[in-house]
């Protein structure tokens, strides 16, 4: 087997770590929104979810090959020993000189201006698919065919074709996704160079694309290797950063780099092609995809202003609106101030009502007291808070860690005496005082500077 592209490894690694953020994030994403939308099921909700995104996934995957399997067997021609045997052990020959134990099933079909070859597995068998067009250009040199049964084993065997629904999110990130896509067509290439017997085969191989199938006999190759010295041009460098594909001129000085082993053979991209490169994700028009890497970005871009606005929220949000909105999320929707009914049950429901304000107000100022001590009635403005009662009814004490009820004579329980019921914060009790006149603020400021 061939030694993969250099930078290939590297490559790889940053794509799975990305990629491992990416799908991290978007399931946390999802257990968050299903835990605000069914806080009961939200781990249920998000397994559902994913489970769905893997069967969508297959699906499209398994019927894009059934897709170009029924072309193979309903228009392509297979090969066997009965069916144009040259080529069959051709395939034979390379698969050995590739160290496979198995050869690839081979087929040869007419599509036009359609790709050279193509490679696709099924049921655990590895297919490589020839252009009629391509093996007749090459019937006076048929060793170039070899190169192009090479590159497609080459293509099947890499670690992208096994990873490539993991790794999707990856290829279209700025820089590395190009990148990625580049490095596996180098390594395929490689794969390509050793099933020739001849290193020269490679570069004419190629040289049908530079010059069309008729021409390409007078190739010099290289002087069209010399053409990627382009690269030094800061936009004919960004235009190929930007792209998974590399320029044919730049495919052909890499193989004469390896077959020559003078990595100087491939020049230098200008510095300034790889700035600009940064801010242009690998969107790749025009080639098949596009729609599925479109969504990505904008998955990407989702993600993104989520994360910055909870960083943003961990940095800049006061102590007050980051209780507040747990408190909102806590409690129920705000409740219309209780109809007045006699008896125990509607002074049950009352002092539960009551309980719960002060108890949202003490979490409150326990949090500000930790995180910044000072007064303990500095809390900031409590009518943010969404409370079963006004918030002018409570206030804090500023000589003590309590939060307590501010009401008129009787208000809450008609017909009986009022109760001044406080909420000591650090100790996380109740207290209460019997009160017969409307209860003062002895000692106490409301809640309301910061």
């Amino acid at each position: 087997m061939p030694i993969p592209y250099a930078r290939e490894k590297g490559l790889l690694i940053a794509a799975a770590i990305c990629a491992a953020l990416f799908w991290g994030s978007l399931v946390y994403v999802l257990y968050t929104a299903a835990d605000r939308l069914i806080p009961e099921n939200a781990i249920a909700a998000t397994a559902a979810l994913v489970l769905i995104v893997v069967i969508l996934t297959y699906l499209a995957s398994r019927l894009r090959r059934v897709g170009q399997m029924a072309f193979l067997r309903g228009h392509a021609v297979e090969l066997s020993d009965k069916q144009y045997p040259d080529l069959l052990a051709r395939v034979r020959q390379v698969a050995k000189r590739l160290d496979l134990t198995t050869p690839p099933d081979a087929y040869l079909y007419d599509r036009g201006c359609s790709a050279a070859s193509f490679s696709l597995s099924d049921g655990g068998r590895d297919i490589v698919a020839l252009n009629a067009e391509l093996a007749g250009a090459f019937s006076e040199h048929p060793g170039a065919l070899d190169f192009f049964i090479g590159y497609e084993i080459g293509w099947r065997q890499h670690p992208l074709t096994r990873w490539w629904a993991w790794l999707a999110p990856a290829r279209v990130l700025p820089l590395l996704g190009p990148a990625i896509g580049r490095a596996r067509i180098y390594t395929a290439d490689r794969f390509g160079l050793l099933a020739c017997r001849a290193k020269a085969d490679a570069a004419l191989a190629l040289a049908v694309f530079a010059s069309g199938p008729r021409r390409w006999r007078s190739f010099n190759i290289a002087h069209f290797a010399a053409q990627s010295a382009s690269a030094t041009n800061p936009m004919i460098a960004l235009m190929e950063l930007t792209q998974p594909e590399p320029w044919l001129s730049r495919r052909i000085a890499h193989l004469r780099a390896v077959a020559t082993d003078n990595p100087a053979v491939v020049p230098a991209r200008h510095a300034l092609a790889y700035l600009i490169a940064l801010f242009i994700p690998g969107l790749a028009w025009r080639r098949p995809g596009t729609s599925g890497r479109a969504v990505f970005i904008l998955l990407w871009a989702g993600l993104a202003g989520i994360t910055g606005y909870a960083v943003y929220g961990a940095l800049y949000e006061s102590p007050l609106s980051r209780a507040s909105g747990r408190a909102a999320r806590a409690l129920p929707a705000p409740a219309a101030p209780p109809v007045a009914r006699s008896g125990l049950a509607a002074a049950n429901e009352t002092r539960e009502l009551l309980d719960a304000d002060l108890k949202t107000l003490g979490d409150l100022a326990a949090t500000r007291f930790r995180k910044h001590g000072g007064n303990p009635c500095e809390v900031g403005n409590i009518g943010a808070l969404r409370l079963n009662f006004p918030a002018q009814r409570y206030a804090y004490s500023c000589d003590e860690p309590l939060v307590y009820t501010v009401v008129a004579f009787a208000e809450f329980e008609p017909g009986r005496p009022s109760y001044v019921r406080a909420y000591h914060w650090k100790e996380a009790r109740f207290t209460e005082q019997l009160s017969r006149s409307p209860a003062g603020r002895t000692n106490a400021e409301p809640g309301s500077s910061e």
